[in-house]
């Protein structure tokens, strides 16, 4: 695990594995730990880097609106700090659009683009029908680990929610504990901003069109050439190394 200064704020980071770039972008008030079912997998084949949001988790928390451009730009000064010209980045939920504006903002900075549970936001977007947001709502009313084990059936099956309780509970009770006080709300700015029509998607285009975002999947499994400027990753002091 690493702390680096990133765009007027100190990050949580850590790094696994070896091979390609992969960033990973977490959801709205989740953090790192977000990941663990995920990163054992990734770092396989990848240098992963997964780190938490300004707001959530234990990067700094400043108590201000955040806006989409500004976490964007987090995430392409966490590239920087570490010295990688470009990355795989799969982006899930708040994360996705996070993405989004990263290769729209810096489309050379992004090999290819994975996108998990987001949307593009603006006039057009879907959200989530007034059922599925009642009951996420009735979770505040419950206690922590009770509210946990209920939510649980709202994003995942039940087959998979009895073959990984115990470790889902654990993770998100993790999570739980790392958010501290609620200034997490302003990440909520970001949100607010996709509302309001300032979409990172829709018809926005990545500034330079040369740039290309082959899709996840497929008999290349969603890899494409990487600019990395040969060298590892650089983890001040080796922390967040494993593998």
């Amino acid at each position: 695990m690493a702390r680096a200064r990133v765009n007027g704020i100190h990050i949580h980071y850590e790094v696994h594995g070896s091979g390609e770039p992969l960033l990973l972008i977490m959801g709205l008030g989740a953090n790192t730990t977000g990941w663990s079912m995920q990163i054992p997998e990734f770092s396989k084949e990848y240098c992963v880097i997964a780190f938490d949001n300004r707001g959530a988790g234990r990067s700094d928390k400043p108590n201000e609106p955040y806006s989409m451009r500004q976490m964007a730009d987090d995430a392409r000064g966490l590239l920087d700090e570490l010295e990688i010209d470009s990355a795989h980045v799969f982006g899930m939920s708040l994360g996705g659009m996070i993405a989004q504006e990263l290769v729209l903002q810096h489309p050379h900075r992004v090999s290819s683009l994975v996108l998990g549970g987001t949307m593009a936001g603006g006039p057009s977007a879907i959200f989530a029908g007034p059922d599925v947001v009642q009951q996420f709502i009735s979770l505040a009313g419950m206690a922590l680990t009770q509210a946990i084990e209920a939510g649980l059936a709202l994003v995942y099956s039940e087959e998979y929610v009895s073959a990984n309780k115990r470790a889902l509970v654990r993770r998100s009770l993790l999570n739980a504990h790392l958010i501290g006080d609620r200034r997490l709300q302003h990440s909520c700015a970001a949100g607010r901003d996709q509302r309001a029509g300032a979409r990172p998607g829709g018809h926005r285009r990545p500034r330079d069109s040369a740039a290309q975002l082959p899709p996840a999947g497929g008999g290349n499994r969603g890899r494409a050439a990487t600019r990395v400027r040969g060298r590892r990753p650089r983890v001040p002091g080796g922390e967040g190394r494993r593998g």
